[in-house]
């Protein structure tokens, strides 16, 4: 399996965005990565792309400074191809060494009303694949009171739509080494940042482990 990184970046506008990219990337050794809500598109997007050492991109545009996908990956070991995108999705194909799984790279809106789109099109998905698949990215919502905490210590409330998603899709929960969450804001925490999975590519890569890196934005990759 190829490490795989998934960072909400928060802006990939920032001053330090490159450096810190090129920091996390020297620690996970991503063959793929995944950016979310960089906040930038056109030309700008692309400027900073050539900047990130990946041979490769592909991205879901910005929409204004919200939002937006960028997926890149080396050509030495790994071939991506792009079955097709969703304002909140990429779907693609991995293939290296001589196997392959489908790979969907994830943004879920903060806006609920936006994510009902997105777990009808992941379930939609679920129900017509046999194959091994993985997701990875920010979905912005969580399964379980506990992987969210306000600063009186109290728990969140599951997404109910999203628990829905994942059990229609017939989808695992990869867990996580690392911190616990991968959203701050002020006493506020959330795991909105995970990879999911299929029996079959659970079964295909029975060793695999996420590890939520340090808190740059959010971060989590396969290891």
């Amino acid at each position: 399996m190829i490490p795989i990184l998934a960072w909400n970046c928060q802006g990939a506008g920032k001053k330090h965005f490159v450096r810190t990219f090129k920091e996390l990337c020297f620690e996970a050794k991503p063959e793929v990565a995944v950016i979310v809500e960089p906040r930038v598109s056109g030309r700008r997007a692309d400027t900073i792309i050539r900047k990130l050492n990946f041979s490769n991109s592909h991205r879901v545009e910005a929409r204004g400074f919200a939002g937006g996908i960028w997926i890149l990956w080396k050509d030495v070991n790994v071939d991506v191809s792009v079955i097709f995108n969703h304002t909140q999705f990429i779907h693609t194909r991995i293939t290296c060494s001589g196997f392959s799984f489908l790979f969907t790279a994830v943004y879920g809106s903060p806006q609920e009303s936006w994510r009902y789109f997105l777990w009808k099109n992941l379930e939609n998905l679920g129900q017509d694949i046999t194959e091994p698949w993985l997701l990875g990215g920010d979905f912005n919502a969580i399964l379980s009171g506990a992987e969210r905490k306000n600063k009186l210590g109290r728990c969140g409330i599951a997404n109910k739509r999203f628990v829905e998603c994942v059990s229609a899709a017939g989808l695992l929960d990869l867990g996580a080494w690392g911190s616990k969450f991968t959203w701050y804001r002020g006493g506020d925490h959330a795991r909105l940042d995970r990879f999911l999975c299929n029996q079959s590519w659970r079964t295909m890569f029975p060793e695999v482990s996420v590890i939520h890196g340090p808190r740059a934005g959010s971060l989590a990759y396969t290891s």
